[in-house]
């Protein structure tokens, strides 16, 4: 499944059958009109026209902009890409035919200031695209290790985190060499990343760790296709999930939490997350439950990450099943939190009127 298919299905999945793909040659009088951030940022669309002309002939017809993206800035300027798509609408259509879903408060917050009466929904579209593929799954048990980390792109604190856990035999993963969406070189990448640290004597240990062969160990999957069976296997097979977020950087009053942390949780797998320096607070206020409770720098999240689970992994067998059994306890609330989180019901909560009609079963 490509990206693009993938997005549609979770927003079907998220807006049941009100919203359908842009292509087909009659729209509903009540529907709600998708667009992706990215596709507004590469200006990528081209229905324009007929989405306003659709909004202007059926008051009851929304679109919505979808910015549950780890780029969206907490505050957009007047310059951004996604003020100028809104601001196309905003002047031409009723303010409750336009609406924004986020998972970002400070990001909502900042859309309702600038845009008084726009319709809004917090709502993390990553949660519901890993409720939907969940559902696809067919997993088998095999034996596995106490811990595992799937890391499928090279970032400094990735980095970090498997450098520290290299001495630990107890861990099934996965680490890439290559960065994230550009084409340029894994070593340029790697050494850009590295100068983030700001520890040369670490970064030069690093870099001799990652000359051993084996180092780098890649799934058999890429960006075409995050949800391969082989990376649900993985978190299925093992006790304990180690997550390293898609964004680490930038202080948010809401943190990014994509798929990766929301899979193990889907599982009923603990879960160590480490993301921007607000992501514990962030979990909690979602209902989740945390293993590292503390807000801290994301180097400072690495080091208390790998302390627990070093005191785990020289744990015997019996004091690690009865602490294990004690994190499941964490596991399930987390498991019940997230099937309630992904009902329509639940989301619906979190819309504003107009909105919410469309979540529906």
């Amino acid at each position: 499944m490509n990206p693009r298919e993938q997005e549609r299905s979770t927003i079907s999945h998220l807006f049941g059958h009100s919203v359908h793909t842009r292509a087909v040659r009659e729209w509903h009088p009540v529907s709600a009109l998708v667009y992706d951030m990215y596709e507004i940022e590469r200006d990528t669309y081209t229905d324009f026209k007929r989405t306003l002309k659709h909004l202007q002939a059926h008051k009851d017809s929304i679109v919505v902009l979808n910015l549950t993206h780890e780029s969206v800035s907490a505050n957009p300027s007047p310059d951004d890409a996604i003020c100028k798509f809104i601001d196309k609408f905003w002047q031409r259509v009723q303010p409750h035919q336009v609406g924004v879903m986020c998972s970002q408060t400070d990001s909502l917050e900042a859309v309702r200031k600038r845009y008084p009466g726009i319709e809004t929904c917090c709502a993390n579209f990553w949660e519901s695209h890993t409720a939907l593929h969940r559902q696809k799954q067919s997993l088998s048990l095999r034996s596995g290790q106490r811990f595992v980390s799937l890391n499928r792109r090279y970032t400094h604190i990735r980095a970090l985190l498997m450098y520290s856990l290299r001495n630990l035999t107890q861990l099934e993963y996965s680490f890439g060499h290559r960065g994230y969406w550009d084409d340029a070189p894994a070593l340029t990448v790697q050494d850009q990343e590295l100068k983030l640290l700001q520890d040369p004597q670490l970064t030069n240990a690093i870099k001799k760790w990652q000359q051993v062969r084996g180092v780098f160990r890649e799934l058999p999957c890429d960006i075409t296709d995050i949800d391969e069976p082989v990376v649900w296997d993985s978190i299925y097979n093992n006790d304990i999930s180690i997550v390293v977020e898609s964004r680490t950087a930038k202080h948010r009053a809401s943190a990014f939490v994509t798929e990766k942390t929301f899979r193990p949780v889907s599982l009923a797998k603990p879960v160590f997350v480490i993301g921007q320096y607000n992501i514990a607070p962030t979990l909690q206020h979602m209902g989740y439950q945390t293993l590292i409770p503390h807000s801290a720098d994301p180097v400072q999240q690495v080091y208390a990450t790998v302390a627990e689970v070093t005191r785990i992994a020289n744990m015997d067998l019996p004091q690690y099943r009865n602490h294990l059994n004690n994190l499941q306890e964490v596991a399930q609330h987390n498991l019940h939190n997230f099937n309630k989180r992904t009902t329509p019901t639940e989301r619906a909560k979190n819309c504003t009127p107009h909105l919410a009609k469309f979540f529906h079963a």
